[in-house]
């Protein structure tokens, strides 16, 4: 330290005490920091602290003075999403989910889709928001389709633009409501694609109906 005087240790800057500062109690000093105790300790101040700088804190104090909850690692957060433990001891911004896990639905066509095409044909997108979307798992794509006798079969790809190939089903030859897992999901932003193909040029088209995403948040 530089100096003493009766009431005031100046160090880099004056650090007020109200009486003494016991430096047996310091934890380390370097040439523009004192620490005092760790996250999970406390330092008593009487009257004002007046602090100066970017000071931050990595840590969220519990009751549990052995447990910080830390959010260090996780990304800023965007506009309305929540802080969502995913340990005792670790966080992270997420969407709102009105307080409780479940599941989230999205509807990408409501419309009736048919293609005699053989060849891929694009029929919806979902744009992947991957900070907003990250914390999603489970997903599922969820579909009726409706094939004419003596129709074609019919072939469904989900695919990201940057991504892949996100899940394939070929050779649906049967009316069906049908619930699928994706193989994938996209880890960076991109533009999730839906395309149906037919098996040959006949006709009876067959025909795909409510087209819908879902996920477990």
């Amino acid at each position: 330290m530089s100096f003493f005087q009766k009431r005031d240790i100046l160090y880099g800057s004056i650090v007020h005490v109200s009486k003494f500062l016991k430096v047996n109690k310091i934890d380390s000093l370097t040439s523009n920091c004192i620490e005092i105790g760790g996250c999970a300790k406390s330092v008593k101040i009487n009257g004002d602290l007046i602090v100066t700088g970017d000071n931050c804190s990595n840590c969220l104090q519990t009751n549990d003075p052995d447990v910080n909850v830390h959010i260090s690692g996780s990304n800023p957060p965007n506009a309305g999403q929540i802080l969502v433990a995913t340990s005792s001891t670790n966080a992270v911004w997420a969407n709102g989910g009105g307080g409780s896990s479940g599941n989230i639905a999205y509807q990408l066509s409501s419309i009736e889709n048919k293609t005699i095409s053989v060849n891929y044909t694009s029929i919806a997108y979902f744009t992947w928001y991957n900070s907003l979307y990250n914390t999603y798992t489970s997903p599922l794509i969820i579909f009726e389709i409706e094939i004419p006798v003596g129709g074609n079969t019919l072939d469904l790809r989900v695919r990201g633009q940057n991504t892949g190939t996100l899940l394939e089903l070929t050779g649906l030859n049967t009316s069906q409501f049908i619930s699928n897992a994706l193989n994938t999901l996209p880890i960076n932003n991109d533009r999730i694609i839906i395309e149906i193909r037919s098996s040959n040029g006949l006709i009876a088209q067959p025909k795909i109906f409510g087209l819908t995403l879902q996920f477990t948040q």
